[in-house]
């Protein structure tokens, strides 16, 4: 099966040139919730105190699940058991 890479037809010709933003950090890669082989996922890096705003929708569609895992410890792991095989 090939991949349909064609624009869309309400894509613009072409995009305006865009300024760097000073502290913004943006970043995607493909986390394979949504698309296998190209990026899905997009990382936002906002210095802190930026005024940011955002739109919420309804959907009728589940997203797809996303789970934070825990911040590392700050306490290294236990010994292993004395009586533990390595």
């Amino acid at each position: 099966m090939s991949l349909d890479l064609s624009p869309s037809p309400f894509a613009p010709a072409a995009f305006p040139r865009l300024p760097a933003i000073t502290g913004v950090r943006l970043a995607v890669t493909e986390s394979g919730m949504k698309y296998t082989g190209r990026p899905d996922l997009l990382f936002v890096s906002l210095p802190e105190g930026t005024p940011a705003a955002r739109v919420l929708t309804r959907s009728a569609t589940a997203p797809a699940p996303a789970s934070v895992p825990p911040p590392p410890s700050r306490h290294p792991p236990p010994p292993p058991h004395p009586h533990t095989p390595p």
